[in-house]
């Protein structure tokens, strides 16, 4: 039931990183209208515009990725008079992907906006500097994403252990 819980977490983490990351786009959007450099606005800088889309790409990424498991888990529980919780175990793998992904996902994001926001950026009077600080507890909640690694390596070989072993009693049976 823990682990279950953990994989329901894992999941609502990758979801609240993707929220983060939307928000430090807005935030470096803002920034970059407002500041000026050589009397024309940051976003102006094709440097700033690869930095931003960048930025965009990769959360859109992270974001699919979260609401397709989200979209099949629901399809699961809806279709099965199963136990939740019992259902949940078989996500584990995907709750596991979506938590790094999206950790290290906001991670990029808030170091670009830090970047961005040139010195400022690591100012307290500006908002991208508690993102940046906030962000790289996400690497570590829900497990680390070090052991998350692990979590999936194992968990895909116990898979391919089951196909392999079921393979070989369909060779048998015929």
């Amino acid at each position: 039931v823990a682990l279950n819980i953990l994989n329901f977490a894992r999941l609502k983490l990758a979801f609240g990183n993707i929220g983060t990351a939307k928000q430090a786009i807005g935030l470096s959007v803002q920034y970059g209208k407002e500041r000026k450099q050589f009397q024309t606005e940051l976003v102006e800088f094709t440097m700033i515009q690869e930095k931003i889309a960048n930025m965009i790409i990769a959360t859109y990424g992270a974001e699919s990725a979260a609401y397709r498991t989200a979209g099949v888990i629901d399809e699961a529980i809806h279709e099965s008079d199963e136990d939740l919780m019992k259902k949940m175990s078989q996500f584990a793998i995907e709750c596991a992907l979506n938590k790094v992904n999206a950790s290290e996902t906001l991670a990029y994001i808030v170091d670009e906006a830090v970047q961005i926001h040139g010195g400022y950026g690591y100012m307290q009077e500006y908002e991208v500097e508690r993102l940046y600080r906030d962000a790289r507890i996400s690497r570590i909640f829900e497990g680390t994403n070090e052991i998350n690694r692990l979590t999936v390596a194992k968990m895909l070989m116990k898979q391919i252990e089951q196909l392999e072993d079921t393979e070989v009693e369909s060779d048998v049976a015929n």
